[in-house]
C-alpha cells in the first residue's frame, strides 16, 4: 500500500475490504493522476460525485481576475463588465480569480467591435452569442445524460468507467467542439448572407416566414413519460431543422412545440410546412400539426425577426384548425406556378390588426 492509499484509508476515502475496493482504488488513482488533490477527492466523494470530478479536472484552467483581464485586453473595466454581463457570464468582483487569461483575446475583439459598431450593438451581439453557446453546452449535457449515463447504469458500471466517460466527454466538449463549430460556422454565414442579400442595406429582409405547431401537445405530455415525450418533440424538431435547411432556410427558434422558420422562396416555405404535416401524420403518437405562413419585409433582429408580417403568420397559425396550413395572399402570389393549391378562406380578423386579412388554405396539387 503506497502513501496515497494509506492517506485515503485514513480519511475514509478507501476501504481495502469493501466489495468495490478495486474500483474505488482505480478511480482514486485515475483522478490523482489527472491532478486531483486530496481535498478535491474528499469533497467529491462526500458529495457522491467522484466520477464528475474528472470533468472538473479536464476543464481546469489558469484563472485571472477582472482587474487583470481589463489591463491585458486594454478595455475599460466598465466595458469589460458590460460585455461579460451581456454574454451571460455574470458580474465577478474585481479581484475574483474566475476568468481566464485567454478571455483577453475575446475582449480585444469586443473592443474592436465596439469601435466599429458601437457599444449597444456589440452588447446585443454578445447576448446572442452567449445564448447560443449556452444552448450548445446544455445540449451536450443533455446528450450525455440521456445516452451515456443510462448505458452505464444498465451495465452496472462502477466509478472508474463513469469517471473515464466523463473525462472523455469533457475533452470532446472543451477540446474538440470548438473545432467543429469553427468548421461549420462558415456555412451558416453563407446562408445568413444569402438571406440578407435580398434586401441589401435595408433594416428588413424580404422573406417568407412560417410558424408550425403541434396541437394538443400538453395532453400528450401528461400521457407519456418525460423521456417518451422528449424523444417525440426532439424528433419533430430534428425533422423541421433538416427540412428547413434543405431549402436554404433558417430555423429561427423553437418555442415549446412550435417552430418558426424563414425561407427566401414562398413555395419552398409552403412545402416545408406540408412535409412536416405529413411527417406528423405518419407518427401515431404525435398530435396534428397546423401552420401559418406570410411573406414580405421582416424586421431583422439579433437572431430573430419581427414586424407585421411575422405577427400575421403567428396569428394565422393560432386560427388554423388541426391539420391545416394557412397562408396570406402575398404567399399565394409569390408561389404562383408551384404545384400548390390555395383555397380561399375569406378575410379573418387577426388580433392586433385593424383590417381583416385574406387567408388561404395551402395544399398540394
Amino acid at each position: 500500500m503506497d502513501d496515497d492509499e494509506r492517506g485515503w484509508v485514513d480519511v475514509g476515502l478507501y476501504d481495502p475490504y469493501a466489495p468495490d475496493a478495486a474500483d474505488r482504488l482505480a478511480t482514486l488513482r485515475y483522478l490523482r493522476d489527472r491532478g486531483a488533490t486530496a481535498d478535491e477527492l474528499r469533497d467529491a466523494a462526500t458529495a457522491g460525485s467522484l466520477p464528475a470530478l474528472a470533468g472538473t479536472l479536464r476543464m481546469r484552467r489558469d484563472h485571472c481576475t477582472l482587474r487583470e483581464l481589463a489591463a491585458t485586453s486594454g478595455l475599460p473595466i466598465d466595458q469589460v463588465r458590460a460585455v461579460l454581463r451581456a454574454a451571460g457570464l455574470g458580474d465577478p468582483g474585481l479581484d475574483d480569480p474566475v476568468l481566464l487569461a485567454s478571455d483577453a483575446e475575446t475582449l480585444r475583439l469586443a473592443g474592436a467591435a465596439i469601435e466599429l459598431f458601437g457599444l449597444d450593438a456589440t452588447l446585443q451581439f454578445s447576448r446572442v452569442l452567449g445564448a447560443a453557446l449556452t444552448s450548445i453546452a446544455e445540449a451536450a449535457m443533455t446528450t450525455f445524460g440521456q445516452n451515456v449515463a443510462p448505458a452505464l447504469d444498465a451495465e452496472g458500471a462502477g466509478d472508474l468507467p463513469r469517471a473515464q466517460a466523463v473525462d472523455f466527454a469533457s475533452e470532446m466538449l472543451v477540446g474538440e467542439m470548438p473545432k467543429m463549430i469553427a468548421g461549420i460556422f462558415f456555412h451558416f454565414v453563407e446562408g445568413a448572407v444569402r438571406r440578407t442579400a435580398v434586401s441589401g442595406a435595408s433594416a428588413t429582409s424580404d422573406l417568407t416566414v412560417g410558424f408550425v405547431d403541434l396541437v394538443g401537445s400538453t395532453a400528450l405530455a401528461e400521457r407519456l413519460s418525460p423521456n417518451e415525450f422528449g424523444a417525440l418533440i426532439t424528433g419533430f424538431e430534428r425533422d423541421a431543422t433538416e427540412r428547413v435547411a434543405a431549402v436554404g432556410g433558417q430555423l429561427v427558434k423553437t418555442i415549446g412545440d412550435e417552430v418558426m422558420y424563414v425561407v427566401t422562396d414562398a413555395a419552398a416555405a409552403c412545402r416545408v410546412a406540408l412535409e412536416l404535416e405529413e411527417y406528423v401524420d405518419a407518427d401515431p403518437e404525435l398530435p396534428q400539426l397546423r401552420g401559418g405562413i406570410a411573406a414580405g419585409g421582416l424586421v431583422r433582429g439579433y437572431a430573430d425577426y419581427y414586424g407585421p408580417v411575422v405577427n400575421t403568420a403567428a396569428r394565422a397559425v393560432k386560427l388554423a384548425p388541426p391539420g391545416a396550413i394557412w397562408a396570406t395572399d402575398e404567399v399565394r402570389r409569390r408561389a404562383d406556378g408551384a404545384p400548390l393549391v390555395f383555397e380561399p378562406l375569406g378575410e379573418h380578423v387577426l388580433r392586433g390588426f385593424a383590417q381583416p386579412v385574406p387567408l388561404f388554405a395551402v395544399q398540394r396539387v
